[in-house]
């Protein structure tokens, strides 16, 4: 059972993949079971397969949103893609549960939308507002109550409400292969390099080189990578 289940799952992420031989069989099958009705789903929004859509996913602005093959939408995914480049998420890419995504920040202006690599993933609770554009690369993992803020407010004037100023966009970008902690929060405007390691709870509001290692509020960067 779990050599047919291994080559299964390696078929469909495309990469070699072995279950723990210590799963319990009960347990393997409450697994396959959720998968099962989460494909179907899938299945009946999409018209492919495979891919995964868990209870009480919405999905507004259909014709904005565009998913790979293996990708997970898990419970209570908000997604509101309606944007200029729209929400693209790749292949084999996780959403966790109760994850909202806003391809723009008003009805009055189009946002810039929401780009996500080939194997990424973001934990459960996360938040990405993605007015200003948010590109995020392949091989990225991401934990729990991750957020992006790709807009941010005029406040100068002093004769006008802040709400009436207006809003300035200059996009996030995320490189490949980063591991980003749980309860990270990135600011418009922010480039991260591939190879980036942040700690959790960090508040990331300037530019992080590529094989950094970074932590605070807010950030900084300890150390290299290898070094």
């Amino acid at each position: 059972m779990i050599k047919i289940l291994n080559k299964l799952i390696s078929k469909i992420k495309k990469e070699h993949y072995e279950l723990n031989e210590n799963i319990t069989f009960a347990y393997i099958f409450h697994i396959c079971a959720i998968r099962l009705f989460q494909v179907i789903r899938g299945f009946v929004r999409f018209r492919r397969f495979p891919i995964f859509v868990g209870k009480g996913v919405s999905i507004k602005g259909k014709s904005f949103f565009k998913v790979g093959n293996g990708t997970t939408l898990d419970n209570n995914v908000d997604i509101d893609a309606f944007s200029e480049n729209g929400v693209v998420l790749g292949n084999n890419v996780k959403i966790g549960a109760n994850t909202i995504i806003c391809g723009s920040g008003s009805l009055k202006v189009s946002g810039k939308g929401l780009k996500m690599g080939n194997n990424s993933s973001v934990g459960e609770y996360s938040y990405f507002g993605s007015a200003g554009g948010i590109s995020v690369g392949d091989d990225v993992m991401m934990g729990q109550n991750v957020r992006f803020h790709a807009q941010n407010h005029h406040f100068n004037a002093l004769d006008k409400s802040i709400r009436d100023q207006g809003v300035y966009q200059k996009g996030i970008t995320i490189g490949n292969d980063c591991w980003i902690g749980s309860g990270v929060v990135f600011l418009d405007g922010v480039n991260v390099g591939s190879g980036v390691v942040i700690g959790a709870n960090t508040l990331v509001n300037k530019d992080i080189p590529s094989n950094s290692i970074a932590v605070g509020n807010p950030v900084k960067i300890i150390k290299k990578r290898g070094k």
